[in-house]
């Protein structure tokens, strides 16, 4: 799965926490293996990794157990959906290799500038992104077009569902302690 709602994931699973910033690239790199299935095979040279850089370790267990708790879940699901997409896409137009990097790389700018911008804004920084991959990295523009739409789409279902997943689970909390 690519990393692009890599961030989405790791707040709906851990948006209960305040995460050093130091824990994020390893909790990366463990849901990585969590969803190829081979975080055992790497579990004991990650800890060392994160031991060594200063950080707790059975903290960092702690935050990937509830990492393991969305794997499952209907936002990591969209992700992955989303993944299957943009791969389809890029098939479609006979993208691979190295040149499927570039457009990666629009996909996380068009993923930030939907989570930053709304409605006409959005639009036109869409555009001016879209013409700058075009214009410094001789970009498909009809490529770039649908995968802006494309990230677009699965932003904003991935967004309502963990803002909803997150309501509810606080709505649930204020009826426990009323």
């Amino acid at each position: 799965m690519s990393a692009v709602f890599y961030e989405e994931i790791i707040y709906y699973a851990l948006h209960n926490y305040v995460i050093r910033k130091f824990y994020y690239p390893y909790l990366v790199k463990a849901l990585k293996h969590l969803d190829k299935g081979t975080y055992k095979r790497i579990r004991k040279r990650l800890l060392k990794t994160v031991k060594e850089r200063g950080l707790n370790p059975k903290t960092f267990e702690m935050l990937v157990n509830e990492l393991k708790k969305v794997i499952h879940t209907d936002v990591f699901l969209l992700a992955k959906a989303f993944e299957t997409d943009l791969r389809r896409l890029l098939d479609k137009y006979n993208i691979s290799g190295m040149e499927s990097g570039i457009y990666y790389a629009f996909a996380f700018k068009i993923k930030r500038i939907v989570s930053m911008f709304k409605g006409e804004e959005r639009k036109r920084q869409i555009q001016i992104n879209i013409k700058y991959f075009n214009d410094a990295y001789y970009c498909n523009e009809k490529v770039l077009h649908n995968m802006a739409t494309l990230v677009e789409k699965y932003y904003d279902k991935i967004d309502e569902k963990i803002r909803k997943d997150i309501d509810a689970e606080l709505r649930t909390r204020i009826a426990k302690t009323s």
